[in-house]
């Protein structure tokens, strides 16, 4: 049985949404300074963004699995959109 695949509207939907969550989490993590600096908050605060990383790092992964160089080099890096 063949593998399900996300389709590459898929992943460029998915994509802007990793991008709009983790801009979204780093916001309030930052409003949330004054009292993550120690403890519980803290580590957290840290999973989670290590967890969403984690996320679009496979995501990513799965990303150029479907796609040519050729498509590559038009759609450059979607869950990476600052990269080059």
């Amino acid at each position: 049985m063949k593998k399900p695949v996300l389709s590459l509207e898929e992943h460029k939907e998915i994509a802007a949404s990793m991008a709009n969550i983790r801009s979204e989490l780093m916001w309030i993590f930052k409003k949330m300074q004054p009292i993550a600096v120690t403890g519980k908050v803290s580590k957290t605060c840290h999973k989670t963004l290590n967890q969403i990383d984690e996320l679009r790092h496979q995501l990513d992964n799965a990303f150029h699995a479907i796609i040519s160089d050729e498509m590559f080099e038009n759609l450059g890096h979607i869950y990476y959109p600052h990269k080059k």
